[in-house]
């Protein structure tokens, strides 16, 4: 895919969020659901891998079957804990001044206004940094469980 075609795609998912969005997020989160359900599917064939080898080597005993019992169980053990902490994200909240809100009440107030209008979630923090930007970000709890939302204003 070119630029032009990435260019493409992202003004037609723009507009299709415009015209549905419950649509839209629908799709997005039916998506991300997928991403977790092949995560899953491969935990799942692992740990049914690894239970298959552990009874043949209880129904099957015997020296050779041990010997290749531990050289693909232990490989599979670890691809299993690999998968399990891919899936764990963890992010630390962001760095700088967090602003009380008594600070700066007027600044709270038109955050939670065009929260309101927009629909967004509620920053859990505002934070004050060096940077010559703004921005959100948000640290998953769950993974589509919910996240916080940190808002990063630079103050410079």
């Amino acid at each position: 895919m070119d630029r032009d075609e990435f260019r493409d795609r992202i003004r037609r998912e723009e507009e299709s969020a415009k015209k549905s969005p419950r649509a839209y997020r629908v799709r997005v989160a039916t998506f991300a659901g997928l991403g977790y359900a092949v995560y899953l599917a491969m935990i799942l064939m692992l740990l049914a891998l690894l239970g298959g080898f552990a009874a043949i080597m209880i129904l099957k005993p015997g020296v050779w079957v041990f010997k290749i019992g531990w050289k693909l169980g232990i490989p599979t053990l670890v691809g299993i804990v690999a998968l399990v902490k891919a899936l764990r994200v963890h992010l630390e909240p962001p760095s700088g001044y967090r602003l009380p809100e008594g600070e700066a009440p007027r600044l709270f107030e038109l955050l939670e206004k065009i929260r309101t209008k927009l629909g967004a979630p509620k920053f859990e923090s505002v934070f004050l940094t060096d940077d010559y930007n703004a921005g959100v970000l948000q640290i998953p709890r769950w993974g589509l469980l919910g996240s916080r939302n940190f808002l990063q204003v630079g103050s410079n």
